[in-house]
């Protein structure tokens, strides 16, 4: 809590919980009385194991005890958006879990963005035409391509998705 109200001090919109979470969902109804649903996103690492999607924490090395159905629960309460990452396809560049969006809209109230497997700027359209997510992230894409922020958001612009229009600068003068 003192983290967050030091990291709001200075003009953080919104803070993450992870690994915290996943040990402690009740820490959420703290954070959320404190700063509001709106400023919390929680992060969830999600592998398959026996065909079944678990939760994992700690940069994906310890399982979960929680249910999953509890933990989406209390974030239907006290979150205001998840980030929902595969780390079955994350750094692989091969495309997002589909299937795993369909799992976590099941359950999840929340905007929902999700994470782990774009390669290319068709994976981005392809997950949004879902229309069960709010947004699309990636890390790796974007920090090897040459002005991929720009070329994705052109990308989907000119395929017509809600995003705001391309600029390479945005100038006001």
């Amino acid at each position: 809590i003192n983290d967050a109200k030091k990291l709001f001090k200075v003009g953080a919109d919104k803070i993450v919980l992870n690994s915290e979470f996943v040990k402690n969902p009740l820490v959420l109804k703290e954070f959320s009385h404190s700063f509001g649903a709106q400023s919390i996103v929680i992060s969830l690492d999600f592998k398959k194991i026996n065909g079944r999607y678990k939760i994992f924490y700690n940069s994906g090395k310890i399982k979960s005890q929680n249910n999953e159905k509890y933990l989406f629960s209390i974030i239907n309460q006290y979150a205001g958006e998840v980030l929902i990452n595969s780390i079955d396809y994350d750094g692989l560049g091969e495309g997002y879990d589909y299937n795993l969006i369909n799992y976590v809209y099941k359950y999840l109230r929340k905007p929902i963005i999700l994470c782990g497997g774009a390669g290319e700027y068709s994976h981005f359209a392809k997950a949004l035409k879902s229309n069960k997510l709010d947004g699309v992230s990636s890390a790796n894409f974007f920090q090897f391509q040459d002005q991929s922020v720009y070329y994705a958001k052109k990308y989907l612009y000119d395929k017509k998705f809600n995003v705001r229009k391309p600029s390479l600068f945005n100038i006001k003068r």
